[in-house]
This record gives C-alpha cells, structure tokens and sequence, in this order.
C-alpha cells in the first residue's frame, strides 16, 4: 500500500514544501479567497500533494519560444483545413 502520509500535507508541511515558504497567514488568506486546493475536516486543512504540484505547475508562464512555436503549429492547422 502506498503511504498516505507522502500524498497529504497538513498547514505547516505545505509551508515547508512551498518553495517561497509564505506565512501562515498568506495559506490562510489563499484558503479563504480559494485560490489553493485544500480539503477541511473539523478545525484542520489538508492539502492533497498531487493537486499542490497541479496548482503550482499551473502557474507556469509560457516563454516566448514556446509561443512561437504554438503559433506557427496553430497557422500551418488552419491552413491545411483550407484546401
């Protein structure tokens, strides 16, 4: 069985897995405004680690390269449904 201990976060070990290590406040107010995935039992907040990676990669800015590379994939398929 896989340890459930590895896919669950609890306030303080999301802290210590985020790489800007906020506040406590700064998780708070994200739960509040719900802007991170988390999961609630009773007075305690869980965060699920497969959705904090989600979350985190989510925020991934393209680069310009990347970009380029879509718009030129993007015009050579609309072109070809031209013919």
């Amino acid at each position: 069985a896989k340890n459930l201990s590895n896919e669950w976060f609890t306030l303080i070990e999301l802290i210590q897995y985020l790489p800007n290590k906020p506040a406590k406040a700064t998780i708070y107010g994200k739960v509040t405004r719900k802007e991170i995935p988390f999961y609630k039992k009773g007075k305690h907040l869980y965060f699920k680690k497969s959705e904090i990676d989600e979350w985190l990669l989510s925020g991934k800015i393209t680069t310009k390269a990347e970009e380029d590379k879509n718009a030129i994939k993007d015009f050579a398929r609309r072109n070809a449904t031209r013919k």
